[in-house]
């Protein structure tokens, strides 16, 4: 997945970051992830950024379920 502004998988987090500032950390069976949920949708949404150790990004996932 490649976001409008250009963020992808394989990137450095920290260009989420300049971007956006840091995310909701979250980790989940020894799995880091940041996610956002951007307050000017009138969907409820999230958009999650999974990284590595390295702070690369490994996964990006737009979730809809509350």
């Amino acid at each position: 997945m490649t976001l409008p502004d250009g963020l992808t998988v394989g990137m450095s987090y920290n260009e989420v970051v300049k971007r956006w500032g840091r995310g909701e950390l979250y980790e989940y069976d020894g799995r880091r992830c940041y996610f956002y949920v951007p307050n000017d949708s009138d969907i409820p949404m999230t958009l999650s950024f999974y990284v590595d150790d390295a702070a690369t990004i490994t996964e990006i996932e737009l979730g809809t379920d509350f």
